[in-house]
């Protein structure tokens, strides 16, 4: 996902991981602390993989021909 062609993809990958990284750090945030914040951090980031991994089979692998 180099950003040129498939910028819908990324916006709506990153919003949706980015509102569960909220979601998961406002919840541990108390009970475990730092901990909770890398938590969140790891979760978003493995979030953020498979939503992209989701949109690569129409954007890369089967993109629009011309």
């Amino acid at each position: 996902f180099i950003g040129t062609t498939a910028t819908k993809a990324m916006r709506n990958s990153m919003i949706f991981s980015i509102a569960v990284f909220f979601i998961i750090f406002l919840t541990t945030k108390s009970e475990l602390g730092n901990n909770g914040l890398w938590f969140a951090m790891t979760a978003f980031m493995i979030l953020r993989g498979i939503t992209l991994s989701l949109y690569a089979n129409k954007y890369i692998f089967n993109p629009v021909k011309t």
